[in-house]
């Protein structure tokens, strides 16, 4: 480049590229964050009251009361596993003063099956407890014949 040659001036830019306003902190009222800090309080006391319960222990997958065992190799014995029941549950259950009122079901196949009305995935237990006297309706949608009902009688 020739010394006695100048760069040409670059255009100026336009005035629409000014950068914009930068727009002023949004302060929190008292009140909201007073309602945030509500919010998330109860949100934490669910999750503890959750990591707490009986299902997120897993006290569930413990056998109780009335127990039944789906075997190994029982999906080999039906076409359609969760259409015809692994295993015969009783359809009528009566629970004595003082008997645990619990139905338990556990499943050692590798494979999800019916027990009645449950279906149980592979290596779980489902375990239905009745804290309660009084008569209890398990309702089969697959196949009413296997519908359960469940008495607990009061001690």
């Amino acid at each position: 480049m020739d010394p006695n040659q100048h760069e040409p001036d670059l255009p100026a830019p336009p005035e629409s590229a000014t950068p914009a306003p930068v727009a002023a902190e949004k302060k929190i009222s008292r009140r909201q964050m007073l309602i945030n800090i509500a919010i998330g309080g109860g949100g934490l006391a669910l999750l503890i009251a959750a990591l707490f319960s009986n299902r997120w222990r897993n006290k569930d997958d413990e056998m109780a009361g009335l127990s039944f065992v789906i075997p190994e190799g029982a999906g080999a014995e039906v076409n359609n596993s969760t259409l015809v029941s692994a295993i015969t549950l009783p359809t009528d259950i009566t629970f004595e003063p003082g008997e645990e009122a619990a139905i338990s079901v556990k499943n050692e196949d590798s494979v999800p099956l019916r027990a009645g009305p449950f279906v149980i995935l592979p290596g779980q237990t489902y375990t239905q407890r009745f804290p309660n006297p009084g008569e209890f309706f398990i309702a089969c949608t697959v196949d009413p014949a296997e519908s359960i009902t469940v008495t607990v009688l009061e001690g």
